[in-house]
């Protein structure tokens, strides 16, 4: 019994020093929470960057190209027409 005593003792105040050690949780009611604090500046949109006119000789059409999305070019008729034919030989052989 000696011997065990010491050991459930040294046992019990690890726990307890784990316990505490341990970060723990506060239910609070909705009043006590912490207000956020006021802006120190009040709110205001920024407004749109100021544009500068593009010159008039440069060409407008290059530059709406370049920001439209491009689809890939349908074939010509021509190959479709070879297509259309080649499809045709490997059907009758």
């Amino acid at each position: 019994d000696d011997r065990v005593l010491p050991s459930v003792e040294r046992a019990a105040r690890s726990f307890s020093q784990a316990a505490r050690a341990r970060p723990t949780s506060k239910l609070l009611q909705p009043e006590e929470l912490p207000k956020l604090d006021a802006p120190t500046i009040p709110f205001r949109r920024l407004k749109k960057p100021l544009q500068l006119p593009q010159p008039i000789d440069s060409d407008e059409d290059l530059n709406t190209d370049s920001k439209r999305k491009k689809k890939r070019p349908l074939p010509g008729r021509k190959w479709t027409k070879r297509i259309s034919s080649e499809d045709r030989k490997l059907e009758g052989s």
